[in-house]
């Protein structure tokens, strides 16, 4: 499924496809669509991982305040390049050399709007993704990041279910 905008640049001025993965098989199951479109449209392609910590509204033990070690999200950060990395050097080894990585650190925010700021900030870029197609009460408690990018950018985007 392919949305688009009517207030995006002309076809011919996009330089870029992001794909924004969360290390699932499910995330990764867009990559040959974004190859694909990244060939046919003669376009770069970035990877890109969110990581956030969780917003914990009310955790208390004991009386205290629950908090993150220290490190966490550093860990989280680095354990997302890795992965990256790893995804971007399978593909120049099927002969796709035109890919590179980006990490999006949040500190309690949401995934969805950390990649909408990125999509945003890149005005040439057409959006390549997986959905997870949850519907009801699992859509309204765990959301959905496809929705969020389609509303939140005018990016034209790719949906694979």
């Amino acid at each position: 499924m392919l949305y688009h905008s009517e207030h995006g640049p002309a076809q011919d001025a996009y330089t870029t496809v992001v794909v924004p993965l969360d290390g699932s098989e499910l995330a990764e199951r867009v990559l040959p669509d974004g190859v694909e479109m990244a060939v046919a449209l003669r376009l770069k392609m970035v990877l890109v991982r969110a990581v956030s910590l969780p917003v914990l509204a009310q955790a208390w033990d004991a009386g205290s305040v629950v908090s993150y070690p220290a490190d966490l999200l550093g860990e989280l950060e680095q354990d997302a390049q890795q992965y990256l990395d790893a995804t971007a050097a399978g593909m120049k080894k099927r002969g796709f050399a035109s890919c590179s990585t980006k990490v999006l650190r949040g500190v309690a925010g949401s995934i969805g709007s950390l990649l909408v700021d990125f999509v945003t900030s890149e005005p040439q870029a057409i959006v390549a993704m997986s959905s997870h197609g949850r519907s009801g009460i699992g859509r309204w408690v765990l959301g959905s990041i496809a929705e969020q990018i389609v509303h939140g950018t005018q990016a034209p985007t790719l949906i694979v279910r």
